[in-house]
């Protein structure tokens, strides 16, 4: 890539297509790869992405008759599934280059895009440590739960929280996939971007950690208005208690099970 970015060649460009065609896990199948370079005010760019061959029928009109033949193998003008990498950096022949990349072709959210992509590819990793980024979604997923008036909207981000360590372990998300990927609601997903000292921060990519986070969010807590309060480990929570609900937010909880141990904790 330094060299094909210094002076851009057939020869470079194909070089780079070999590494992706050794790289790749062979589900796209055949594919159009496009490889760019530029300049972006101080910014040094490189782009590729890749589509996929896809079928197409031709249809030739004359006078009296429509000839229409079956196509494989062709590329589309407005296709839409795609991957593709932007990479830049002021001096690229020294830094490590920063960039972003997009898998269209596994629907766009961070936690499908291919890791060859990535990972055999590009020889690259997050900006963001796995413990860090897993750090501040479980913050802000439990500042969230805190700030936000609405029981309802409670119980949606914690139920989420409950299910984030099996659901998510050793996959690539951000606060805003992790709200897509457990379809929160406007309310909550605003609620937890607002917990983030940066608006940016949202959409930042990072793999997922499940042992960070339950090391940040080890409980969830149910406090009933009857004084009884529910804890029990944030991820099985929903296994430990089951919960019915009635008539004008009545709920009730279930357990079973031998007692274990008896505390008492003074104020």
């Amino acid at each position: 890539m330094l060299a094909h970015q210094s002076e851009a060649t057939e020869e470079t460009g194909k070089a780079i297509a070999e590494r992706l065609q050794n790289a790749t896990d062979n589900r796209s199948g055949m594919g159009l790869l496009f490889v760019m370079t530029g300049q972006h005010g101080p910014r040094f760019r490189l782009v590729v992405s890749r589509f996929p061959a896809n079928a197409a029928i031709m249809a030739e009109v004359s006078e009296d008759k429509l000839d229409v033949a079956y196509l494989e193998q062709v590329f589309i003008k407005r296709m839409s599934a795609y991957k593709a990498i932007l990479l830049e950096d002021p001096n690229p022949q020294s830094n490590f280059w920063r960039g972003m990349a997009t898998d269209r072709q596994a629907g766009g959210s961070p936690e499908n895009i291919s890791n060859y992509w990535i990972d055999d590819f590009l020889d690259a990793d997050f900006s963001d440590t796995p413990q860090a980024g897993t750090r501040r979604l479980a913050e802000a997923l439990r500042d969230a739960v805190r700030i936000n008036p609405v029981m309802s909207v409670k119980s949606e981000i914690a139920a989420a929280a409950s299910l984030a360590a099996t659901a998510l372990a050793g996959k690539s998300t951000s606060v805003e996939a992790f709200c897509a990927h457990f379809g929160l609601s406007d309310d909550a997903s605003s609620t937890i971007k607002a917990q983030l000292s940066k608006p940016g921060l949202a959409s930042k990519t990072f793999v997922f950690d499940a042992k960070e986070f339950r090391v940040k969010i080890p409980f969830r807590t149910v406090e009933m208005e009857s004084g009884a309060i529910l804890t029990a480990p944030s991820e099985k929570f929903n296994k430990v208690f089951e919960m019915q609900e009635g008539p004008d937010g009545i709920v009730e909880y279930r357990t079973r099970g031998r007692v274990a141990d008896q505390r008492m904790k003074g104020r």
